[in-house]
């Protein structure tokens, strides 16, 4: 389930989405997320923050800090930059996909490592900050 809000008169915007998989092939099991697109005198500035259970049982609980999250960050890091690119340069999202990014040549490609990373402050869970939606949708 999913729910996209507008906040405030400086069009802060801001999506929430609950997920679950009983799916025994995936890594992940219920989960939360949201995205937050804030515009800037730059441009626009896009947050994000999410947590799940691992699938898989021992071996995910184990494989999740070492394999899946960071695979799962640099899969979102990445997409956050293909979006930026449609915004910025007007390059389709399927002009760089990872299939493409691979074939030789030269044109815009998307890279996670142009997205921030900072963990959650001390004593603080990653979802600290996400919305007051994000609540509603996960009743």
């Amino acid at each position: 389930m999913s729910l996209g809000t507008r906040h405030g008169g400086h069009g802060e915007r801001t999506s929430a989405l609950v997920f679950d998989s009983a799916d025994r092939l995936s890594p992940l099991r219920k989960g939360r997320g949201y995205w937050r697109y804030i515009p800037t005198d730059d441009g626009v500035r896009f947050l994000t923050g999410y947590d799940y259970e691992p699938g898989w049982g021992a071996l995910g609980r184990a494989l999740d800090p070492l394999v899946v999250r960071p695979f799962v960050w640099w899969l979102t890091a990445r997409s956050f930059d293909r979006l930026r690119l449609w915004a910025e340069a007007g390059v389709a999202p399927e002009q760089t996909s990872l299939w493409r990014a691979m074939r030789p040549g030269r044109r815009p490609r998307a890279r996670a490592r142009r997205c921030l990373s900072r963990p959650p402050q001390r004593g603080r869970g990653v979802m600290q900050d996400a919305p007051a939606s994000l609540a509603e949708i996960a009743q």
